[in-house]
């Protein structure tokens, strides 16, 4: 890998001895140190709709909001480098603005395990849970702001996957490199309930101790041999995601393929027990995915350590699992008086005994489960989200979600409790992740 600076951007080249076996790689990365991590509720996807602003359509380029960072990614001849990345410097540098389409990008879902798993550890980032703002509210000013301040020569660098061709200049504003407060993965270790896809596990790391990840793995394939077994069909996801400088979430994320939810207490209380057993007695002789710079036992004493000082389990709503060891953190609670305010009801219809009710006060929601227990949002905490036939009560303050498309025909009347920017809606829905 070759180094330089160019108009006072890092740049790095590394090119590979063989193009023909990686026929889909970017020529060129022009990185950004923004990222989701780093907006605020009411500003999330500022950032994409900041960088879609200067990229013109016709460009070979591609735009990738990370966690902390965001990516134009370009994919075309050496030679016809300078004549994308020059323009698109260009238009960086004095903040011009094309129109923003007012649909928001394909962003997270507020039932996705991993996602809730990731909020509970690391308090403040939700960009995989919670919709997107709606472009369109972004004002230019806003945008342009948002430019000046993140997208400058201090806050970038450029990745070459080809020599650096002639000709290429990297003009951009120049200013410092963003500093956002860092991210800091919460400590302990407890078991919560969410309106989730299935269950979940959660372990933080360092990065010396990333080869956990490892047992991880093997986790996932014990467990899911184990409930295969019992006829239940059901798909491990393993995940990991950088906090700050050290810390690393890992997370392990059960996808129900059969969709029945009567089998996620079984699924739960097996994910914890294999977890228990592996690290008590380690995995058998070639569990282990072999790699060239791993040690099997430091793998192994990381995923002890991390299990014992971090495990986090989640679990889909109204799932009581048995799990030794580990206590369970509610933010539902029971009381005498019940919940107060206007009671809104769904159609006839749509009422049942399993029904959840819904009661609205001018700063409060309230849901009221069907066995007693209530959970309030304050109006400062609650987003709407929809999409055509759902309807979700999200907490930012809690980080949980509540599905309750039952009353999908109040939300204009849920929707007066928030702003625009706290009214969501649904791209995609991502069914797994």
């Amino acid at each position: 890998m070759t180094t330089m600076e160019i108009d006072g951007i890092p740049v790095e080249v590394e090119v590979p001895d063989r193009l023909d076996d990686l026929p889909n790689l970017p020529t060129a990365l022009l990185v950004f140190g923004i990222g989701a991590v780093h907006e605020p509720l009411d500003a999330q996807g500022l950032t994409y709709a900041a960088a879609v602003a200067v990229t013109h359509p016709a460009a070979p380029v591609r735009v990738t909001v990370a966690d902390d960072r965001t990516f134009f990614q370009l994919s075309c001849a050496a030679a016809e480098l300078p004549g994308h990345l020059g323009p698109l410097c260009a238009a960086i540098s004095a903040a011009y603005q094309r129109p923003v389409r007012a649909q928001t990008p394909p962003t997270g879902h507020p039932k996705s395990t991993t996602a809730s798993l990731l909020g509970h550890r690391i308090r403040g980032a939700a960009p995989d849970r919670w919709p997107d703002v709606d472009l369109s509210l972004f004002s230019p000013e806003e945008i342009e702001r948002h430019l000046r301040t993140h997208f400058t020569a201090g806050n970038a660098r450029l990745l070459l996957t080809v020599p650096v061709p002639p000709g290429l200049r990297l003009a951009l504003p120049p200013g410092p490199p963003t500093t956002p407060a860092p991210l800091i993965a919460t400590p302990g270790t407890w078991w919560y309930a969410d309106d989730v896809y299935g269950p979940g596990l959660s372990i933080v790391v360092t990065r010396e101790g990333i080869d956990a990840r490892l047992l991880l793995e093997v986790l996932g394939e014990r467990v899911e041999r184990g409930l295969a077994a019992t006829g239940q069909d059901f798909r491990a996801m393993t995940l990991m995601r950088v906090v700050g400088d050290e810390q690393i979430v890992c997370t392990l994320d059960l996808q129900d393929r059969a969709y029945t939810e009567g089998h996620h207490q079984l699924a739960a209380e097996a994910l914890w027990i294999e977890a228990r057993r592996l690290a008590d007695l380690g995995p058998a002789p070639g569990e282990v995915r072999q790699l060239d710079d791993v040690d099997p036992q430091l793998a192994l004493e990381a995923y002890r350590q991390a299990l014992r000082d971090t495990a986090l389990v989640v679990v889909p709503r109204g799932v009581q699992p048995r799990l030794t060891d580990l206590r369970e953190v509610s933010c539902w609670t029971r009381s005498v008086m019940g919940p107060t305010g206007q009671e809104l009801k769904p159609p006839l219809l749509k009422r049942t005994s399993t029904t959840d009710r819904l009661f609205v006060t001018a700063d409060t929601v309230t849901v009221l489960g069907k066995d007693g227990a209530e959970h309030t949002t304050r109006a400062t905490d609650l987003l709407v989200v929809t999409d055509d036939d759902q309807l979700w009560l999200c907490d930012a303050a809690h980080h949980c979600a509540i599905e309750v498309s039952a009353f999908r025909h109040h939300r204009d009347r849920l929707g007066q409790l928030v702003s625009p920017r706290r009214r969501r809606t649904m791209v995609t829905d991502r069914r797994f992740g």
